[in-house]
C-alpha cells in the first residue's frame, strides 16, 4: 500500500512546480527564477552560496539561473564588500518591481494547496514531510 508513496511525493512536487510555473508565465519566469528573486530580496547582502540548497540545485545551476535573470535585466552581480571572494546579487529596479507580484503568486498556489487539507491535519502533514526529508538525506 505504501510502496507508491515516494512516487506520489515526486508527483506532488512536480504538480506544485507546474502550478507555480503557470502562475508565473505572464512574468516570463520559472519557479526557480522567481524563488531566486524573492530570496535575494529577503537575504540581501547574504551572498548567493546559501541559495543553491533551497532551490534544489548546485552552484553551477545557480550560476546559470542568475545568468538568465541578469540577461533579463532583473539582477546584477557584484563582489561582496565583506568578502571579496563572495558574489552578491542585487535586484535591479525591474526585479524589485516584480517582487509583490511574485510573492502574491507564491501565496495563491500555497493557499490552493492548503485548502485541500483540513487545518487540523496540516501540522501532522508538515511534521511527516520533515521526517521523510530527514530520512532522505545522506
Amino acid at each position: 500500500m505504501y510502496e507508491s508513496l515516494p512516487g506520489e511525493v515526486f508527483k506532488l512536487a512536480r504538480d506544485l512546480r507546474n502550478a507555480m510555473d503557470r502562475e508565473l508565465v505572464d512574468y516570463g519566469l520559472t519557479t526557480q527564477q522567481a524563488t531566486v528573486l524573492v530570496m535575494a530580496r529577503v537575504h540581501g547582502e547574504g551572498g548567493i552560496g546559501h541559495l543553491a540548497e533551497p532551490l534544489g540545485t548546485d552552484t553551477a545551476g545557480l550560476t546559470r539561473l542568475i545568468d538568465r535573470l541578469e540577461a533579463k535585466g532583473l539582477v546584477s552581480r557584484r563582489n561582496s564588500e565583506r568578502d571579496r571572494r563572495a558574489v552578491v546579487i542585487e535586484l535591479t529596479p525591474a526585479g524589485e518591481a516584480l517582487i509583490p507580484h511574485l510573492t502574491s503568486a507564491f501565496r495563491r498556489v500555497h493557499q490552493r494547496l492548503l485548502e485541500a487539507m483540513p487545518e487540523d491535519h496540516l501540522e501532522q502533514f508538515h511534521e511527516s514531510v520533515r521526517r521523510l526529508r530527514a530520512k532522505a538525506q545522506p
